[in-house]
């Protein structure tokens, strides 16, 4: 199991009202209107197209576990959710996580434990303040080995194959040479042709 890490920095807006039942959001954009009810952090250093290629494979990979983790000075709250492979993170702005299992390109994860309106109204007031930082961290597990790892496991396991066969082989050649040298010998009756 690999885990692979993101951090994304943002900023709080005095208009986040996180009261959405199924998502939360993070944005690079600046402005929000009161209708944004989803939007937890803005002025996000990414978006989904921005993440590391190593994050989206391993969220990519068949059953990657992903927290997600939003710290606000001392107040944080931890969400549990799960990756996909139809995960595309396409999005030049925007990183969603649902409840459901529904994907876009905005799409960061599916099957979370909690939505804008499950955080803590504490932590919810708190990044009400445009000047309070934010500090978002993406931690998926992913069961996914590497290709370099899976290369030299295939290379490890034929290596022991051929040694095992070349010891059996080698066993046997000897076994089934002495029978010959037997044979030739008793029929020629004289001296042996192959040493054993």
């Amino acid at each position: 199991m690999n885990m692979v890490i993101a951090i994304i920095f943002a900023c709080g807006h005095e208009n986040i009202r996180a009261t959405h039942g199924t998502t939360f959001e993070i944005t690079k954009e600046l402005a929000l209107t009161k209708r944004g009810d989803c939007i937890i952090a803005v002025g996000a250093t990414k978006g989904a197209a921005d993440l590391p290629v190593g994050f989206k494979e391993a969220a990519r990979s068949e059953g990657a576990q992903m927290t997600i983790t939003i710290e606000a000075g001392e107040l944080k709250e931890v969400v549990r959710a799960r990756g996909s492979p139809r995960l595309v993170f396409t999005h030049p702005t925007d990183l969603v996580v649902r409840k459901s299992n529904y994907v876009c390109g905005r799409t960061l994860a599916i099957g979370a434990d909690k939505a804008a309106s499950d955080f803590s109204r504490e932590l919810i007031e708190k990044i009400r303040d445009s000047n309070q930082n934010i500090r978002i961290t993406l931690a998926v597990k992913s069961y996914r080995i590497s290709a370099s790892t899976a290369t030299c496991q295939v290379k490890g396991a034929i290596a022991r194959t051929v040694l095992a066969n070349k010891t059996f082989l080698t066993s046997r050649l000897v076994r089934f040479m002495a029978s010959i040298n037997r044979t030739l010998a008793v029929s020629r009756g004289s001296g042996a042709l192959v040493n054993s």
